[in-house]
């Protein structure tokens, strides 16, 4: 479908029209991008807890503070 992004620093936008194959790609680029920070926060023992914008802060943060033990 078609697009306006806005960009929120600058005030000017961008149409776009979003076909399947970009939102494929879009989709891919975005699950590699996650692999690759889990793999380097893996790699220097970095805790990593991904998470959606659907998910409220609070409840996130609770999970987190009770998986790590932290709180009870």
């Amino acid at each position: 479908g078609e697009l306006r992004l806005f960009d929120a620093e600058t005030g000017g936008h961008r149409d776009l029209v979003v076909t399947e194959s970009l939102l494929k790609k879009y989709r891919r680029r975005v699950d590699e991008s996650r692999e690759e920070l889990r793999r380097y926060c893996m790699r220097y023992s970095i805790g990593h807890a991904p998470t959606t914008t659907d998910v409220p802060f609070d409840e996130f943060l609770r999970k987190v503070l009770e998986t790590g033990g932290l709180v009870a």
